[in-house]
């Protein structure tokens, strides 16, 4: 820590001073800390008398008859330590922690004044406030923990959020929540919303508590403390509970209202959209263009501050309250009503979220222009407010801050939390913070990103507050999410030891293995011979992996006949030629089997895909990844595949990567080991919008399980480990399926948008192009992207539509089949540019809709007989009803292209992971190179 000695910092004794550079201390100093200098070298000459040479150590010591004289001449050192002591305060109280930290580790006494300090104290309350500890900080806990080392433990603490975590999920809402606050001294969260309740959860445990009776409203803003809990609604009231005695949570939610504990005042006439409590004091602010300021105990209305606009926010300290409407930034004076400072269009549009320091010096505002500011308040007479920095870690509105020393968490309507650290702005007491703007923008020099960006939330984030080592966040979804960081710090520790035990087994074995390598001559004229070849540029070393032309090829062979013959001339020299015969055939043969592995070994694969994460529809899952699926596989099959979803493609191409079967997200034990192998997350019936259900597994919701699994194995691995994982997996897209089926075919479905089919295909795609942007930013690197197959010419469709006039010979629907060409050619488009703008990625678009043209156009061709009827179904073409069950499968599925209603058999599935892996047997498939080429890549 740097406000600690470090461990090989030594201290000088008790009566040793810092001030001995001119003149010599009394006692001994520590010769490893002070250096001798010129003045006490001259010293000892100018007294070399009183000195003798010790013949043992070599060592100066004094004569017994001269040493009263030196004691007499070393009682005149003076040190800083002889000043009066409120001088030494004085001097000490301009310094900041990190030069008082330093101080203190020059000697002992020093090192107690240092740290027994009252400025230690200021530093602590001037960060965080006051300490959360079961009683007041008096004698009996001023013993166990000085000011420093609570200090320098909250600093310590504070690295927390840049490690590892875990989350929870609180569920109890049913509708969006608005606000939330934490009370972090009884470990409470308070929650409202849309649905009117409040609710008080337990911090720790991540379990209900209590929930209040409907107030009958919206509820926009909580506020809480030890003795007061209110709420704002959108009818202009606040509802409040008094604290009650002798109950651990404070207030009695569930009991009917009791006036004595429980109030209501009104006076907005407005919708209130922010509370905040002081000591004495309670301020609204409302959507009527006014902050009402109230009395605690009488409730009675003190002060109205009136804006130009709708109130959005309030951050009050001591005698000052800052507050935004519309776009404006106003800085009051609660005991007069008067305005201090208004800064004007701080962003464009309206600022949505305040937050402020505990010494009231430092502002921060978000905008509905993603925008952060912080401001510095100067003065106390005169006010100022001077922006001295600027984020844009956000593609929305910002809609809360939370402010904890050092540490400003932002939530936005982009479903993502950032992390600023702004420690780097503070400089010194004399200036506190440093003028400097950072923006996420290209046109700015020394662009400077958030410290940390949490993301996974499929909508926006209305709310947060940051705590010591939680972060407490709610929006849309109606879910409230604890991110706890309290164990980050042991977890590192952890992690570090296990690093050097690794390196240390690593130098081990090289050691060994070098050992082992020094007694074989063999093994060294190998290595002579590698450096040789190496220098020589040999184009036949192992580290030249490109594929060899025709010619390179033939003079290879040649160079392996003739390494063959020398081979062979060894064993032939001093021997028969009979016996030599046979060994060079047998030689030859031995040695043609082994450069046949070897030339299969170069040129085939070489594996960098460590594992492979799959997200789709019906296409990559059977049903065992959808929760009762049996019961709600509505317009599906009930075995929508023939057999296991180890006959589908996704499946295939994981066995062609050496990789093992990727199972079921729902059929995980929770091993690290299933993890690194890769994780399926579709389900079938899963849509990209408007799923039907909540049963089914939409896009949002395997997204959702994809991040917390990366954030399980950040957890398990450490944060370089799983990024390197992340980077070297292949993440599997197929959606989009299911989406038009259901705009096409069910006609009562409450999932049709009521879009045309063009706007329809759009928002599809740029939800895809989400998701990919999404995964790319949490390290995904390797992302293939499958397109929709054509649905006009399923089974399904065919029967359904069978009377139409727009099919071609085959009875395809072609107006069906140019909406799903026209959700392919987007999003093949949109890819490209995506290759372009992520930098490292490799997104690959596969076209599925060709290949499967060209198996239904030419069935003969590739091995099929019927490319019109479904193998498994019921009534015209088998696609009147799906697959109730295998027994009504035909008997031979791979004569036929089509499986049930909508998907294929497992013989053309085997076709297009051939083709997609390898183009064979058909070019093309997937743009802009073959899987193959993709899993050969290293990022």
């Amino acid at each position: 820590m740097e406000f600690e000695c470090q461990r090989g910092t030594k201290i000088g004794l008790k009566d040793c001073s810092i001030d001995c550079v001119d003149y010599p201390c009394k006692g001994k100093a520590d010769s490893s800390f002070i250096e001798p200098s010129k003045n006490r070298k001259s010293f000892a000459e100018k007294h070399k008398s009183l000195w003798r040479l010790d013949g043992k150590g070599g060592s100066l010591s004094l004569k017994r008859e001269e040493s009263l004289a030196v004691k007499e001449v070393l009682l005149d050192c003076r040190s800083i330590t002889d000043l009066p002591p409120a001088l030494i305060s004085e001097i000490l109280n301009c310094l900041e922690p990190k030069e008082l930290g330093i101080v203190s580790c020059v000697n002992t006494s020093l090192y107690r004044l240092a740290s027994e300090h009252h400025v230690w104290k200021e530093f602590y309350y001037e960060r965080w406030g006051q300490p959360i500890l079961l009683a007041p900080l008096g004698a009996e806990h001023a013993d166990e923990k000085s000011w420093k080392e609570l200090f320098v433990e909250r600093e310590f603490r504070s690295k927390t959020f840049m490690g590892r975590y875990s989350m929870d999920t609180l569920h109890g809402h049913t509708e969006a929540v608005r606000t939330v606050v934490v009370l972090s001294s009884k470990k409470l969260v308070f929650t409202s919303g849309y649905d009117q309740i409040v609710r008080m959860w337990d911090l720790e445990e991540g379990l209900s508590i209590a929930s209040s009776r409907p107030l009958g409203c919206t509820i926009r803003a909580v506020a809480a403390d030890s003795r007061l809990l209110v709420a704002g609604g959108t009818e202009g009231f606040i509802h409040g509970w008094r604290a009650e005695d002798g109950n651990p949570h404070l207030f009695d939610l569930r009991s009917p209202q009791n006036q004595n504990m429980e109030f209501r005042v009104w006076k907005h006439e407005g919708p209130i959209t922010c509370l905040a409590l002081d000591l004495n004091k309670m301020y609204s602010g409302s959507w009527d263009m006014s902050i009402r300021v109230w009395d605690r105990s009488s409730l009675k209305c003190l002060e109205v501050l009136m804006h130009n606009d709708w109130v959005w926010s309030l951050a009050p300290h001591d005698t000052t309250v800052a507050s935004t409407a519309g776009s404006d930034l106003y800085v009051w004076d609660t005991n007069s009503g008067s305005k201090l400072a208004i800064v004007t269009n701080v962003h464009a549009g309206n600022a949505f979220s305040l937050a402020r320091s505990h010494t009231g010096k430092l502002l921060f505002s978000g905008g509905e222009d993603g925008a952060i500011h912080m401001f510095e308040i100067i003065g106390n007479v005169k006010f100022h407010v001077r922006r001295v920095a600027t984020w844009i870690p956000h593609s929305g509105a910002v809609y809360s801050l939370a402010f904890e020393f050092p540490w400003l968490v932002s939530a936005s309507s982009d479903g993502k939390l950032s992390l600023i650290d702004v420690r780097k702005l503070l400089r010194t007491k004399q200036s506190y913070v440093m003028e400097k703007i950072w923006k996420v923008d290209n046109c700015v020099k020394n662009v400077e990103l958030p410290q940390r960006m949490l993301h996974g939330f499929g909508s926006n984030l209305f709310a947060v507050v940051v705590g010591p080592d939680r972060i407490v966040c709610a929006g849309e979804e109606g879910v409230v999410r604890i991110w706890n960081f309290s164990e980050a710090l042991e977890i590192e520790q952890r992690v570090r030891a296990l690093r050097g035990l690794r390196l240390e087994n690593r130098m081990r074995r090289r050691k060994l293995q070098s050992v082992m390598t020094g007694k074989g001559s063999r093994a060294d004229q190998c290595s002579v011979a590698a450096k040789k070849n190496q220098m020589n540029g040999d184009r036949n070393s192992w580290r030249n992996k490109r594929r060899l032309t025709g010619k390179e090829e033939t003079g290879k062979k040649k160079r392996t006949q003739k390494s063959k013959f020398f081979i062979a001339m060894r064993f032939l020299k001093g021997r028969r030629w009979v016996l030599g015969s046979i060994l060079y055939v047998g030689l030859v043969v031995m040695m043609d089997l082994c450069m046949g592995n070897e030339e299969m070994n170069n040129s085939s694969w070489w594996p960098t895909v460590t594992g492979m994460y799959i997200m789709g529809d019906s296409s990559v899952d059977c049903g065992d990844n959808t929760p009762f699926y049996p019961i709600l596989h509505q317009n599906l099959s009930l075995h929508p595949c023939n057999g296991s979803d180890q006959t589908l493609l996704p499946q295939l191409l994981a066995k062609k990567m050496g990789l093992q079967y990727v199972k079921p997200f729902y059929s995980q034990n929770g091993s690290i080991e299933e993890l690194l192998n890769g994780v399926n997350f579709g389900a079938a019936q899963a849509t990209i919008m408007y799923p039907r259900s909540r049963s089914y597994q939409s896009l949002n919701q395997q997204l959702l399980q994809t991040f917390e699994t990366i954030q399980l194995l950040q957890l398990q691995l450490g944060q370089e480990t799983a990024k390197t994982l992340i980077e070297s997996s292949l993440f599997y897209l197929s959606f989009g399926k299911d989406d038009l089926i259901n705009y096409l075919v069910d006609d009562e479905s409450a999932t049709s948008p009521g879009y045309d089919g063009l706007n329809f295909t759009r928002i599809l795609v740029d939800q895809m192009i989400n998701v990919i942007e999404n995964l790319y930013d949490a390290n995904a690197r390797k992302i293939v992207c499958m397109g929709i197959l054509p649905l006009g010419c399923s089974p399904s469709v065919m029967s359904i539509r069978h009377n139409s006039t727009i099919g071609d010979k085959l009875g395809c629907e072609n107006d069906v089949n140019l909406l799903v060409l026209e959700f392919n050619t987007k999003l093949e488009q949109k890819i490209l540019d995506l290759n372009l703008k992520m930098r490292g990625a490799q997104v690959i678009f596969c076209d599925i809709y060709r290949a499967m043209m060209e198996f239904i156009f030419h069935p003969q061709a590739y091995g099929f007989e019927d490319a019109r009827n479904a193998c498994c179904g019921l009534g015209k073409y088998g696609g009147m009803k799906g697959c109730l069950s295998p027994d009504m499968a035909c008997q031979r599925a791979s004569n036929h292209v089509w499986w049930d209603l909508y998907n294929p058999t497992e013989a053309v599935n085997i076709l297009l992971a051939n083709s997609a892996w390898s183009g064979d047997p058909l070019s093309s498939i997937c743009r802009p190179f073959t899987l193959k080429a993709l899993g050969s890549s290293s990022y």
